[in-house]
């Protein structure tokens, strides 16, 4: 519960459209828009402009959302929990399913949320120094490294692993 407490920035991606990738150069561009540098343990909020739309029926597709690679940047700079005002953390569903039907690779589905997987996990030994275990705290809800659910092709938290179609 410790890392639930402590300082936090708010990055302003407001100017991202609805659909739209939230790239490290993205998150860069806030961080420099606030002459802000990220410490271990800063608690990271994202606000994209969804709230706006929570009570309209494009609410579930109306926010930008993170990918593999803003997920490992902001994950790389010591970064354990991460807030976001839409529904969810990637895109929309309709943008990931319009990716994976393009490249019929399941890394397409839920990019941001499935980079918590225990291949990025052990290569960022988030945790105790050594440790293989790591947390990425997402809307309020801690996923820990180490109770990852494998099974039937699953990866962490019922994630398709790397590669699979």
């Amino acid at each position: 519960m410790d890392w639930c407490f402590g300082p936090g920035v708010v990055l302003d991606l407001r100017h991202k459209t609805a659909g739209e990738l939230i790239s490290p150069p993205d998150l860069a561009a806030a961080l420099a828009r606030i002459d802000y540098t990220l410490e271990p343990g800063d608690i990271v909020l994202l606000m994209t402009g969804a709230d706006k739309h929570i009570h309209q029926p494009d609410y579930f597709s109306a926010h930008a959302g993170m990918g593999k690679e803003s997920t490992a940047w902001l994950l790389d700079q010591g970064i354990r929990v991460i807030g976001i005002d839409s529904w969810g953390f990637d895109r929309p569903a309709g943008a990931m399913l319009s990716d994976y039907l393009q490249t019929k690779h399941t890394d397409a589905i839920f990019p941001a949320t499935c980079s918590a997987a225990p291949g990025i996990l052990s290569r960022r030994k988030i945790g105790q120094p050594g440790s293989d275990s790591g947390v990425l705290g997402v809307l309020g809800l801690l996923f820990s490294g180490q109770n990852r659910t494998r099974q039937r092709g699953m990866g962490a938290r019922g994630c398709p692993r790397p590669g699979e179609p």
